[in-house]
């Protein structure tokens, strides 16, 4: 075994070694193990995977990639990533008491769940949307599901306050402190 392939091992994929120096991988592992040196960490995930964790719901990624939520949540943990967390802006904020809690869950998607919607609601002090009692959708969803921009979203009315008139605190921005909204 040439000694250039020596000081290789470990250090180089056993693949990469193989195809370069043209001996087996069976070969190679063999020799690796027998000098006591173990494989390179390979790094099997890929890059843009790598650099969305935190950034979108493990879901979302477990469903754009393949891998399982459970191997995702073990590599952010071994990477130092704390998980995504929703974010509330002002456009998605908009959105709450205008359509049904299950349609903004909906159309927001990822970590947004009917409960989440209606819990950032409810803090809010936004009345529930009351659409089409037999489980039709609402217009306003039909439309935004069709791709109803940020800009056209302006012109909706906004959803009406509570009764209570009280200022009411929701964390908007992970990490943040809280932004305040009349209620």
């Amino acid at each position: 075994m040439p000694q250039e392939l020596v000081s290789q091992l470990g250090v180089r994929s056993d693949q990469d070694l193989s195809t370069e120096f043209g001996f087996t991988l069976h070969y190679l592992k063999k020799e690796r193990k027998a000098r006591g040196i173990s494989s390179v960490n390979v790094p099997k995930y890929p890059e843009e995977m790598l650099s969305l964790l935190g950034k979108v719901a493990d879901r979302d990624l477990v469903a754009r990639f393949g891998y399982s939520s459970t191997t995702l949540s073990i590599l952010r943990k071994k990477l130092g990533i704390k998980r995504h967390h929703k974010v509330w802006t002002a456009e998605r904020i908009a959105l709450l008491g205008k359509i049904k809690d299950s349609e903004v869950a909906a159309l927001l998607g990822g970590a947004f769940t009917k409960g989440s919607v209606g819990q950032c609601r409810r803090s809010l002090g936004i009345p529930i949307c009351r659409g089409p009692r037999n489980g039709a959708p609402t217009a306003l969803f039909l439309s935004l599901s069709r791709g109803l921009t940020s800009g056209k979203m302006e012109a909706l009315p906004s959803a009406q306050p509570g009764e209570t008139g009280q200022l009411t605190q929701f964390p908007l921005v992970p990490g943040s402190e809280a932004n305040s909204f009349q209620a």
